[in-house]
């Protein structure tokens, strides 16, 4: 179907904005092998969270990205615990890495991951834009942490608060997301040695010269990925204010409709993404079945939770908070091209067949 109001147009920088690092590449002679664009990017974003570096490491996506930090963390015999209600990407990544692993449920109002006290190896999900929370996880006793921040750049555009723990944040460059690449991903670690053990990985397992000390693969950003991420930080606080006029506007339209937005649209804090959580399924299906009437698009972004995709069937698990959330919400359009008549126009579908 051609929709009338698209679900999400990406925001990424235009050949003007991106010329002057294309010119720069075809001065160096440097497409791939952590060229000199990759590097400034690497030093910008480490600039902006205040970290060494040397511990800033880029991918070619983020599914790669988080099977890399999984695979070189700490080794442990303890299974890893990841939420459910994330994209399949997530626990996909995790079985990939070959590591033993379980699906939890989340928190009703926060949609953030219910971890037990004795966990110690943990893929924290930031779900559809939202921030840290080192504090929930201060007095557990962690191996290993690794973040899935694919859509959450805007939230920790800034120095990085100190954790107790040792962490790795996983940021996706991906078209879709606030820092686009066209594809790519960052990792950022408050650890030298795991920065070190995944550039290896990404790049075959080098250390140094061509001698492979470890089993990894080839998960490199290209210098043309780099390009369009530089043009894309160039742009970003545009991009964001932009965003954040248009997604004010949508936060009213859901309190007038008397639904609640995603969490991190009640905090406040910009994501490419407008979720609403309806009152039961069935107003959601009927809200669903009227915007596809008046060709507005939507989508189940997780559809109906990890545990229920059939490459988890082995993984049985009652996740009835999980399911609830997976059952009532919707995403709808949001980007930065979406003019006040369209989100209005949404508005009075909803009202009327919601």
């Amino acid at each position: 179907m051609s929709y009338k109001i698209p679900l999400l147009i990406p925001s990424v920088p235009s050949f003007e904005v991106i010329a002057k690092y294309l010119r720069r590449i075809d001065a160096s002679k440097r497409y791939s092998n952590f060229g000199p664009l990759e590097t400034e990017l690497r030093s910008r974003l480490a600039d902006i969270w205040e970290v060494p570096l040397e511990n800033v490491i880029t991918a070619c996506n983020a599914t790669l990205a988080l099977q890399g930090a999984i695979e070189t963390s700490e080794p442990s015999r303890n299974p890893w615990k990841v939420p459910s209600w994330t994209f399949v990407a997530t626990p996909l990544a995790i079985k990939k890495a070959g590591k033993p692993f379980s699906f939890v449920d989340v928190d009703s109002e926060t949609w953030r991951a219910i971890f037990s006290e004795d966990d110690e190896n943990l893929v924290d999900v930031l779900p559809f834009g939202d921030d840290l929370d080192f504090e929930r996880l201060r007095k557990k006793p962690l191996t290993n942490l690794v973040i899935d921040a694919a859509a959450s750049f805007a939230a920790l555009a800034r120095p990085l608060p100190k954790s107790l723990h040792r962490f790795a944040i996983i940021f996706s460059l991906h078209t879709t997301k606030l820092l686009p690449a066209g594809e790519g991903a960052v990792m950022v670690t408050n650890c030298s040695e795991w920065a070190t053990a995944f550039r290896s990985w990404t790049n075959f397992g080098f250390s140094t010269g061509r001698k492979s000390i470890l089993f990894g693969t080839n998960a490199k950003l290209s210098e043309y990925a780099a390009a369009v991420a530089l043009g894309s930080l160039d742009g970003f606080e545009e991009v964001k204010e932009k965003l954040l006029k248009i997604q004010s506007y949508a936060f009213n339209i859901s309190n007038d409709l008397g639904l609640e937005p995603h969490p991190s649209m009640r905090k406040r804090l910009i994501s490419p993404y407008w979720i609403l959580d309806f009152k039961s399924k069935d107003q959601k299906l009927k809200a669903k079945f009227a915007l596809e009437e008046y060709r507005i698009e939507s989508r189940d972004w997780w559809e109906a939770g990890c545990h229920n995709e059939p490459i988890f069937s082995e993984q049985r698990v009652s996740l009835p908070k999980t399911d609830l959330i997976a059952a009532n919400t919707l995403g709808l359009p949001m980007h930065t091209q979406l003019k006040k008549i369209e989100l209005d126009e949404v508005k009075d579908v909803l009202r009327i067949f919601a």
